[in-house]
């Protein structure tokens, strides 16, 4: 009989890291694989109130909360060293806890995500099969992109393990691209043979919910306002913008409050499908929900990937990049009266969602990794020693 693959998700605690991992978690629990999901004891709880097989790894925290002690502990610093600051730290411990847990763990197959330098390393470590789920662009700008080699650099070091110049290490065997083709920058210049792309719309996200016809110009009434779990509470606050649009006559609603609490899944989709237009900060997983759904953005990037996000998806004609407009009140009202008033923005978000349907789905995903697996090795040959 053959033995079950057993696969191991680390997740970083994030509802931003969280929820792009889930379809292919989910589609290889139907492919009858034995998969938990590993992360602090934060991200854990979340995890099993969705009901999934979890492990407890490393120490409690959230990304919402070491940003905001980041930024109290060094006023000064930018966004790119609060989080070189914060990687650099929690991948080392969380590396070391992993590490500790061992054998209990020992996966044929380990999935994290581009921005989790721990789980990388560890299937790197004891030889697992590695799956990269890239939740961002894999072209990043030069002083991103020379920051992250610096950072694996320095942590493969303190690992024990041999430099890897071109990050090849840290891309696994296999990268599954969720950013669609049209988003990327160049979607070929990083892409190898055997990576993929996976439907980036989450499994909570059905092709019925897309929006099927395009507004009339006047006609987008509703206004939606949220900036994600990590930067609720950093965010401008947007009372003049919300106060302006109110008077006329339009719907305003925010999602989270400025405490960053989050909206459970369906509540936060509910809330979602009831917008014409979502004023957000530019953050990988609200830009492509909104664009799933055919809903334009306004972006007021906040930190992260989020500056390139809201240029690519401004550069698509899919929304507005405000950048780091000196009023962002006027900016917003300016940039939902342009919208308003040129249906093109609703066409391409719904062309854009269009693409994403035709994407390959987890399911397919997970059936072409099980085939390289069966096919190189067999079972007992990919169970680690």
């Amino acid at each position: 009989m053959a033995r079950v693959v057993t696969v191991l998700f680390s997740v970083l605690p994030g509802y931003g890291h969280i929820y792009p991992l889930r379809p292919l978690a989910d589609a290889l629990i139907r492919a009858g694989c034995e998969v938990r999901l590993a992360g602090s004891r934060l991200s854990t709880a979340i995890l099993r109130r969705m009901g999934y097989a979890t492990l407890d790894i490393g120490p409690e925290w959230t990304l919402a909360d070491d940003l905001r002690r980041a930024r109290e502990r060094y006023p000064t610093a930018t966004p790119r060293e609060h989080w070189s600051r914060i990687f650099s730290t929690r991948s080392a411990e969380m590396l070391t806890a992993m590490i500790r847990a061992d054998p209990a763990l020992r996966p044929n197959v380990i999935v994290h995500d581009d921005h989790d330098f721990a789980g990388a390393l560890y299937g790197e470590r004891v030889g697992s099969y590695r799956v990269c789920v890239a939740t961002t662009f894999r072209s990043p700008i030069e002083t991103q992109r020379a920051r992250w080699h610096q950072l694996w650099s320095s942590l493969r070091t303190g690992a024990g393990l041999a430099q890897d110049p071109a990050m090849d290490g840290f891309w696994g065997h296999v990268c599954i691209d969720t950013i669609p083709p049209s988003f990327q920058p160049n979607p070929l210049s990083s892409r190898r043979p055997q990576d993929l792309f996976m439907n980036p719309m989450l499994s909570d996200i059905a092709l019925r919910d897309m929006r099927t016809a395009v507004p009339v110009p006047g006609t987008s009434r509703k206004i939606g306002i949220t900036f994600g779990t990590v930067y609720s509470g950093f965010s401008p606050s947007l009372h003049k913008a919300a106060a302006a649009l109110t008077g006329e006559g339009f719907s305003v609603t925010r999602l989270n409050g400025t405490n960053g609490s989050p909206q459970p899944r369906a509540a936060y989709l509910d809330w979602l499908r009831d917008q014409d237009i979502v004023v957000c900060h530019g953050g990988r997983s609200t830009m492509l929900d909104c664009l799933a759904l055919g809903i334009p953005v306004v972006c007021q990037p906040m930190g992260a990937d989020q500056s390139y996000n809201s240029f690519r998806v401004a550069s698509l004609g899919a929304g507005i990049d405000l950048g780091q407009a000196p009023d962002v009140d006027s900016a917003v009202v300016d940039a939902v009266h342009r919208i308003c008033a040129d249906n093109l923005y609703h066409r391409n978000a719904w062309r854009l969602s269009q693409e994403m349907g035709t994407m390959p789905s987890a399911d397919e995903c997970a059936t072409s990794i099980l085939d390289t697996l069966a096919r190189h090795r067999t079972m007992e040959e990919w169970s680690p020693s």
